[in-house]
């Protein structure tokens, strides 16, 4: 069986046990994270001002603020963006 990057099911298993305890920290995030984080302006000013100090963290924020600068009214914060469910 081959799973990605073309290991073995034993392969992938000795390089994931490897990665946990090597001591980097690693941050399990569940697929569903992204349908529960609530998008407002204070979020939003907070991700701004302390959160982008990765390269992907940097990618997240501007995809974010592009989404914002181009909603096409001025209900953004109004709507969750990252949730399909509209906050009641």
């Amino acid at each position: 069986m081959t799973f990605v990057l073309g290991l073995s099911k034993q392969d992938m298993t000795c390089v994931l046990l490897q990665v946990f305890h090597s001591g980097v920290p690693v941050t399990l995030v569940p697929l569903d994270a992204t349908n529960t984080i609530p998008i407002n302006q204070k979020f939003f000013e907070t991700f701004e001002n302390n959160y982008q100090r990765t390269y992907e963290a940097q990618y997240v924020f501007l995809s974010l603020k592009i989404a914002r600068d181009t909603w096409f009214d001025d209900e953004f914060y109004k709507v969750t963006f990252m949730n399909p469910f509209p906050q009641t």
